[in-house]
Parts: structure tokens; sequence; C-alpha cells
């Protein structure tokens, strides 16, 4: 008798392939995300070291913002300050451990204004390093963004495990029952986390694109038109992944509670790159030299804007609420489906006897 395998041959050939094609594809995953794992985390250690660095008395010897020379951040808090340790005198220059420079002018004149010269603070050394101390610690917010290549991490090591399982199921029914219930188990609670994830991102983006600027419009509605006078008028670029972002930058300045205030801020959307010919619009608008006037917020004369209308930028915070509405979805719908139970044992199903025959 003659045994044919050469199909099974076959078959063991395309499922070997198929196994290694899948477990390529979810590799990618896998690596790229645990490489972003990694950096995430590893900079908020470093972040978060320096709540266990010992604390110096210190002296600020100066504080102003300086320009960077970058187009991205062109503005950093440039403060020195002097500290002794062991009978030697340093002169420190971080702000934090992390880089402190900005787009927002304003952001880093605050950061600046806080360390006024003479002032008597406290700083953190490094404890291995003498030299080296920063002013500020800061919480490792960077931290809390580890869930976004967790996701990768999670699709990939899950595809992989997948792959590898589904080749060597057993062929019995019972147990494929129970394995087919186990995996209605783990797909509602894949549901409810990528629901919890989606409304997490939705929720966060929306409330900073979207209901901070609504609520700082409100806000300036009542502040005070004040003269202004523009004096630097800058288109910068920078490279990107989808090629190049440009940023008008317009600096003006104006007096208001008894001294005089620079800033960058012309409304109140979050980010302000777009393309060359809108940047060189609003260059336009305000030319280096140029008066105009800025709305002064009252109670603190260091908030200021160029332009308190609402325009169509704001329209983009709308965006994040669909990311917001399929996350309640997502999360409603695992929270009202059935949970699968798992038997711990199955029954074998019995036999039917006959009946007798009669005598």
């Amino acid at each position: 008798m003659r045994i044919s395998t050469g199909s099974s041959s076959r078959t063991g050939l395309r499922n070997a392939g198929c196994k290694g094609c899948g477990t390529v594809f979810f590799l990618v995953f896998l690596v790229m995300g645990s490489i972003f794992t990694i950096v995430i985390l590893g900079e908020a250690a470093r972040t978060a070291a320096v709540w266990f660095w010992p604390e110096v008395e210190c002296t600020v010897i100066s504080s102003s913002v300086e320009t960077t020379g970058d187009n991205e951040d062109p503005y950093v808090a440039a403060v020195v300050f002097e500290y002794e340790l062991d009978g030697q005198t340093y002169r420190g220059t971080k702000l934090a451990r992390s880089s402190s420079a900005n787009s927002s002018y304003d952001a880093v004149r605050r950061a600046a204004d806080a360390y006024p010269p003479g002032t008597r603070t406290t700083c953190r050394v490094h404890p291995e390093i003498p030299g080296e101390a920063v002013l500020e610690r800061r919480l490792p917010w960077v931290g809390f963004f580890v869930f976004l290549p967790l996701i990768f991490v999670a699709i990939g090591a899950g595809g992989i495990y997948a792959v590898w399982r589904s080749a060597g199921r057993s062929e019995d029914g019972a147990v494929e029952s129970i394995s087919q219930r186990a995996r209605k188990g783990r797909g509602k609670t894949v549901e409810l986390i990528l629901g919890l994830v989606f409304a997490a991102i939705g929720g966060g983006l929306t409330i900073v694109l979207l209901v901070v600027p609504l609520v700082r419009l409100a806000q300036a509605s009542t502040w005070v038109e004040t003269t202004a006078t523009v004096v630097g008028s800058t288109l910068r670029s920078w490279s990107t992944d989808d090629g190049t972002s440009y940023q008008a930058d317009v600096l003006y300045e104006y007096s208001a509670g008894g001294r005089s205030w620079t800033s960058s801020r012309r409304d109140f959307f979050p980010f302000s790159s777009g393309d060359a010919d809108g940047a060189e619009a609003v260059l336009a608008r305000f030319p280096e030299g140029s008066a105009t006037v800025c709305f002064v917020d009252p109670a603190d004369p260091s908030r200021s804007v160029l332009d308190r209308r609402p325009h169509a930028a704001y329209l983009i915070g709308l965006f994040p609420l669909i990311f917001l509405v399929a996350g309640v979805a997502l999360t409603a719908h695992a929270l009202k489906r059935p949970s699968a139970a798992v038997p711990t044992e199955t029954q074998a199903p019995r036999a039917i006897e006959a009946p007798k025959a009669p005598g």
C-alpha cells in the first residue's frame, strides 16, 4: 500500500510560512513599541531622580530671556545662580534637568521672572557631580504617555502569541469550545482597554484644544485694550516628518501695571505652526516697528493677547471629540457584554442504550 505525504508536506510548509510572516509582522510592533517605551521611561526616570538630589542654598546672580538659535524653540530662560558645597563655590545655569527652551516667549519670561537677581533660594545638586545643579525639580509627566507605545507592545506580543498558539491547538471539540469562550472573555477585556484609551486621549485633547481656548477667549472679553509696539516679526521654520512647518513669531511690547512687558501671544490656540503663506500673512499684519493694540488682563498685567476674536483654527478642537465619543461607546459596549464563563471540566456525551428486545 502506498502512502502519499505530498499534500500534508505542502500544508505544513504553508503553515510554517504563515507563522513566519505573522511573527515578523507583529515583531515590528513589539520592537518599535519597546524602544519608545524604554525612551519614555528613561526620560521619566531622569526627571524623577532630581527629587532625590541633596538640597543646597543658592543665590540668583542674573535672570533673563535669551534666544537659542533654534527656530522651533527659540527662547530660553537664562538663570545664573551660585551655591557652595564642601567649601567650594559653584555656578549653575540649569533651570531644570530637561531643556527649558520654548516657542512661547511668555512661558519663558514667566520662568525667568520667578528668579529675580539677588533671590536666595535652594537648588538640587547631583550627588556624584557637584558641579551639576538645577533650580527646579519637576514631575515626570512624560511617563504618563508610556501607555501609547505599550499599545504597540501589547499588539506585537499578543499577535505573536496568537500566531504560535493557533498552530498548536488541539483538535478536541471540548477543548476548542473552552478556548473559544476564553477568547470571548479576552475580547471583552481588549475592547474595554481600547475604549478607555480612546476616551482618555480624546478627553485630554478636547480639554487642551477646545475647552481651555474657549475659556480663555471668554476671559479675554473683559481685558483692557492697550497700545502696543511690534518689536519683532520673524518667520520661523523647521523640518518635520511631514515636511516643513512655519510659524509667525510676533513680539510686541506694552506698558501696564507700572512696567513694560514683552509678549508673543497672538491668540489662545495652543498650536500656531502651519504653512508659509499663512505665516507670512500674519507677519504682514504685524510688521516690525508698527503700532497696534493688545488686550491686557487687569488682574495680571503679564497676560495679554493680540487677537481675542474666535477664528477657524479653534474648530480643530472639535476633532478630538470623535475619539472621546468612540472611546465612551466602546467602553459602554464592553461593559454591557456578558462575561464568558469558562467551564472547569467537560462531560463526555453518554451513549444512548438500545432498547432491549422483549422476552
